[in-house]
């Protein structure tokens, strides 16, 4: 592809394009716990407040967010319209992407 998506444990999940430069940055609240899931026009994130947020791969808007009982830190999966994700909570979720 034509760039890398990065989360931090500090809460930021940004674009990387191809060039080195940053094509966008989202602030977050709470640390990113996971890898990054990209498919289709969307990243997603999961944090250790509990929610999993998708951002627009383009630009970095926020589509959809969704908080779990407690802190994400499983693999994050992703086909061609679910995630799945599994929770502190003891909870294995599977959300339609859209």
């Amino acid at each position: 592809g034509d760039a890398i998506f990065v989360g931090t444990e500090k809460g930021t999940v940004q674009r990387i394009d191809a060039d080195g430069t940053v094509g966008w940055r989202v602030d977050g609240t709470a640390g990113v716990s996971t890898g990054l899931a990209v498919g289709g026009p969307y990243v997603l994130a999961g944090y250790a407040d509990g929610f999993v947020r998708a951002f627009d791969q383009k630009n970095g808007t926020l589509i959809w967010e969704y908080q779990t009982g407690d802190p994400i830190y499983s693999f994050l999966g992703i086909d061609e319209d679910r995630v799945y994700l599994g929770s502190d909570d003891r909870n294995i979720y599977v959300f339609g992407l859209e």
